[in-house]
Protein backbone atom coordinates (compact mmCIF):
# COMPACT_ATOMS: atom_id res chain seq x y z
CA UNK A 1 0.00 0.00 0.00
CA UNK A 2 1.63 3.26 -1.26
CA UNK A 3 1.12 6.56 0.98
CA UNK A 4 -1.66 8.74 -0.39
CA UNK A 5 -0.64 11.87 0.60
CA UNK A 6 2.60 13.19 1.49
CA UNK A 7 4.39 14.94 4.63
CA UNK A 8 3.21 13.68 8.05
CA UNK A 9 -0.18 14.27 8.34
CA UNK A 10 -3.22 13.04 6.14
CA UNK A 11 -5.02 16.06 4.52
CA UNK A 12 -8.81 15.24 3.24
CA UNK A 13 -8.16 14.75 -0.89
CA UNK A 14 -10.14 16.76 -2.99
CA UNK A 15 -11.42 15.19 -6.13
CA UNK A 16 -13.54 17.73 -7.05
CA UNK A 17 -15.10 21.35 -5.56
CA UNK A 18 -15.26 19.69 -1.48
CA UNK A 19 -13.25 17.70 0.27
CA UNK A 20 -14.61 13.65 0.60
CA UNK A 21 -14.44 10.80 2.68
CA UNK A 22 -15.92 7.19 2.89
CA UNK A 23 -16.43 5.69 5.96
CA UNK A 24 -15.23 2.52 6.42
CA UNK A 25 -15.22 -0.29 9.54
CA UNK A 26 -12.00 -2.58 8.79
CA UNK A 27 -10.72 -4.66 10.83
CA UNK A 28 -8.38 -2.97 13.92
CA UNK A 29 -4.72 -3.87 12.19
CA UNK A 30 -6.03 -2.86 8.60
CA UNK A 31 -7.47 0.25 10.04
CA UNK A 32 -4.29 1.05 11.54
CA UNK A 33 -2.32 0.17 8.26
CA UNK A 34 -4.49 2.63 5.78
CA UNK A 35 -3.93 5.10 8.44
CA UNK A 36 -0.25 4.72 8.40
CA UNK A 37 0.17 4.60 5.00
CA UNK A 38 -1.92 7.96 4.64
CA UNK A 39 -4.66 6.40 3.20
CA UNK A 40 -7.55 6.87 6.02
CA UNK A 41 -7.70 8.62 9.25
CA UNK A 42 -9.29 7.29 12.79
CA UNK A 43 -12.74 8.91 12.50
CA UNK A 44 -13.31 11.20 15.22
CA UNK A 45 -16.10 9.72 16.84
CA UNK A 46 -14.07 6.67 17.30
CA UNK A 47 -11.89 8.06 19.77
CA UNK A 48 -15.23 8.85 21.68
CA UNK A 49 -16.39 5.76 20.88
CA UNK A 50 -13.01 3.55 21.82
CA UNK A 51 -13.04 2.18 18.47
CA UNK A 52 -10.32 1.37 16.24
CA UNK A 53 -12.03 -0.17 13.58
CA UNK A 54 -14.01 3.25 12.16
CA UNK A 55 -11.91 4.99 9.96
CA UNK A 56 -12.59 8.05 6.84
CA UNK A 57 -10.98 7.09 4.02
CA UNK A 58 -9.80 9.71 1.31
CA UNK A 59 -11.43 9.72 -2.33
CA UNK A 60 -9.18 7.97 -5.06
CA UNK A 61 -7.94 10.32 -7.84
CA UNK A 62 -6.73 7.88 -9.96
CA UNK A 63 -7.62 4.00 -11.45
CA UNK A 64 -4.40 2.74 -9.31
CA UNK A 65 -6.09 4.45 -6.35
CA UNK A 66 -9.16 3.37 -7.20
CA UNK A 67 -7.63 -0.13 -6.65
CA UNK A 68 -6.15 0.41 -3.25
CA UNK A 69 -9.90 1.78 -1.88
CA UNK A 70 -11.60 -1.18 -3.93
CA UNK A 71 -9.22 -3.07 -1.30
CA UNK A 72 -9.91 -1.60 1.56
CA UNK A 73 -14.18 -2.02 0.85
CA UNK A 74 -13.39 -5.01 0.14
CA UNK A 75 -11.79 -5.39 3.66
CA UNK A 76 -14.51 -3.73 5.58
CA UNK A 77 -17.19 -5.98 3.97
CA UNK A 78 -16.00 -9.42 4.90
CA UNK A 79 -15.18 -7.74 8.42
CA UNK A 80 -18.46 -6.38 9.21
CA UNK A 81 -20.34 -10.08 7.50
CA UNK A 82 -17.51 -12.21 9.17
CA UNK A 83 -17.68 -13.66 5.46
CA UNK A 84 -14.00 -14.74 4.20
CA UNK A 85 -11.96 -12.81 1.28
CA UNK A 86 -13.04 -13.67 -2.06
CA UNK A 87 -10.41 -15.29 -4.40
CA UNK A 88 -9.51 -12.69 -6.85
CA UNK A 89 -10.74 -13.74 -11.04
CA UNK A 90 -8.35 -14.50 -12.91
CA UNK A 91 -7.19 -12.41 -15.39
CA UNK A 92 -9.02 -12.63 -18.49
Amino acid sequence: MQPATSGCSPIPRRAGPRPTTMHLTLPPDRAREAIEAGWAELHPIARQMGREDLVLVYTPRTFDELEVLWDLVLDAYCYVTERPRPEPHPAS
